[in-house]
């Protein structure tokens, strides 16, 4: 809570400026000195009282590695589109989430419980782009039945694995061209 206090928020926008968009957030924090947790999360499914930290410039690199990723899979960037994460509220979808908010997408995050049809209807009224999803088996059937005769775009949420290794010499930090008074609005579209 320290970073939240009158004096860090003015000494915050003096050095950095106004922050205006979630990613902005993310990337100044990854310079905390000393490096200071932004986010913490349950090492595994079964045990919720077990808690991983993580520090800014670790979720920064999680994240560029995230939108490597992703580019490679076909998205481009400032694309002003829509794109749907159908997966577990885990760290992969909370990197996911920020990953694709990185690259210039709005996110949609339909719940889990929701029948194809109403993620059809979702998709069709937001005028998506793609659907990033996860690959457990009630997932993958819901999956299977939206795309049946709604063919989009779809790869599965990175895992770990894939945005964890550490960043490689020649793999530059992703910045992304945008004004950013015009993209303070939207975000991402939740359905819970």
């Amino acid at each position: 809570m320290a970073h939240l206090t009158k004096n860090c928020i003015d000494h915050t926008q003096s050095d950095f400026g106004e922050l205006k968009v979630l990613d902005d957030v993310v990337r100044h924090r990854a310079g905390d000195d000393p490096p200071a947790p932004i986010l913490g999360y349950p090492r595994t499914h079964d045990r919720v009282d077990d808690y991983e930290q993580f520090i800014g410039r670790q979720v920064d690199n999680f994240i560029d590695a995230a939108v490597r990723y992703h580019m490679r899979a076909g998205l481009a960037t400032n694309k002003k589109e829509v794109i749907a994460i159908h997966a577990p509220s885990d760290i992969d979808f909370v990197v996911t989430l920020f990953a694709l908010s990185r690259l210039g997408y709005t996110v949609m995050c339909p719940s889990l419980r929701l029948a194809p049809l109403a993620i059809k209807n979702l998709l069709e009224q937001t005028n998506r782009g793609a659907i990033a999803h996860g690959t457990i088996q009630h997932i993958s059937e819901t999956l299977q039945a939206v795309l049946a005769d709604n063919p989009l775009k779809s790869m599965p949420v990175p895992d770990r694995a894939v945005y964890s290794s550490p960043r490689s010499e020649q793999d530059a930090p992703f910045r992304r061209r945008f004004d950013p008074e015009h993209e303070t609005d939207e975000m991402a579209l939740i359905h819970k």
